[in-house]
């Protein structure tokens, strides 16, 4: 019972991801990466550090728990 409503849970939110990044279109106007101008182009740098630091730090924190689940079994 736990493993399937682990599968339940991990399809739905691949689904919602899906739908979700099924919205984006960097060829809008309003797009985050499309700079025009010196300001926006140091908001789009400091985005894009803050972007590497939280993917980092989130596949560091999944490694540490995978690691310990893993030592634990």
């Amino acid at each position: 019972m736990k493993h399937s409503f682990r599968g339940l849970i991990a399809l739905a939110s691949s689904l919602i991801a899906l739908i979700l990044l099924a919205g984006c279109d960097t060829n809008t106007r309003m797009s985050t990466f499309d700079t025009k101008g010196p300001i926006a182009e140091a908001q789009l740098d400091l985005f894009m550090i803050t972007v590497w630091v939280s993917l980092f730090i989130f596949v560091a924190g999944w490694c540490g728990v995978h690691r310990r689940h893993v030592q634990v079994s």
